[in-house]
């Protein structure tokens, strides 16, 4: 869905640097450059996960990738702002409105469906150093 979302954005750009002001166009290529360098992070951060790196590769990337998602959702939202003037500005873009709207909302389905979904368990159990389960013992109990 975030692949769709900075596609729409970047053709947003490009329409606009047809028929419009460059200036008009900042919006849209922010929002898309930071949601494609966003897919940087997010894969060195699911390679260093995969592979047991250091933690701090493991915060450094998914610090990294949240401010690009946040910059690029924010780029996405000027862009919404900037489309309700294009008629002033006498832009001929079509569904530009439209567009940046799909684009908001693919954006914030691709944010939150991940913490809404239930994590997959992986089926490990705990064991003990003979590689036997563990037995549930009783809690302590102090007189």
């Amino acid at each position: 869905m975030m692949v769709i979302a900075a596609g729409l954005q970047a053709y947003a750009a490009s329409e606009l640097a047809d028929n419009c002001d460059p200036k008009l166009e900042t919006a849209s290529i922010i929002a898309a450059v930071s949601l494609f360098v966003s897919f940087v992070f997010n894969g060195i951060w699911v390679w260093a996960r995969t592979s047991q790196k250091a933690s701090m590769t493991r915060r450094v990337s998914i610090l990294l990738w949240t401010a690009a998602v946040v910059v690029g959702t924010a780029g996405a939202g000027a862009a919404l702002g900037q489309a309700e003037l294009y008629e002033d500005l006498a832009c001929e873009v079509e569904h530009s409105a439209e567009l940046h709207y799909a684009s908001i909302a693919l954006l914030v389905l691709s944010i939150a469906l991940p913490h809404a979904m239930q994590k997959k368990q992986n089926g490990k159990k705990f064991e003990s150093a003979e590689g036997k389960p563990l037995k549930a013992m009783k809690p302590l109990q102090f007189i």
